[in-house]
């Protein structure tokens, strides 16, 4: 939902002009980090307390898969698309689908390792940081923590 949500955001602000238009997609799309960070932390605790197990199958493994590898193609060319458009609201639209990428790896490796518990804590706690600090330096009018580089062949 985060990754259909922060999509939307980029297409708003790509039908108009103006700063604020971008100021407020970046804030809208700040947000959708902190909301996907905090329910990843919810979620992963839940997990912990009550000692789930999610059901391993072939199919699964395989959808999880084939999800991690979209995402990172999809962010790839988010980002690099962002870049030749001069455009920070879809080049950090591209970091929500890295982070979504990224996600989809430690779900697989959880699942073909079955260490589901202990992946989602720690892509939880990870991605907990990226949000706060990336919020702080919009909020002081500075670029995030390099991962504007993505797809700009650096």
């Amino acid at each position: 939902m985060t990754e259909i949500g922060a999509s939307i955001v980029v297409i708003w602000e790509l039908s108009g002009t103006g700063e604020d238009r971008q100021r407020k997609a970046m804030r809208l799309i700040g947000w959708a980090f902190v909301a996907l960070a905090l329910y990843l932390l919810a979620q992963s605790s839940w997990v912990l307390v009550a000692g789930f197990h999610a059901r391993h199958s072939p199919a699964g493994i395989a959808w999880t898969g084939v999800t991690a590898v979209v995402m990172f193609v999809l962010a790839y060319g988010k980002a690099r698309t962002g870049t030749a458009l001069d455009n920070p609201v879809l080049t950090t639209e591209g970091r929500v689908t890295l982070i979504d990428g990224l996600l989809a790896v430690a779900v697989l490796l959880g699942l073909v390792l079955r260490l589901d518990m202990v992946s989602k804590l720690c892509v939880s706690l990870r991605d907990l940081r990226t949000p706060i600090v990336d919020r702080l330096r919009s909020w002081r009018g500075r670029s995030s923590s390099g991962w504007s580089r993505i797809g700009s062949g650096s």
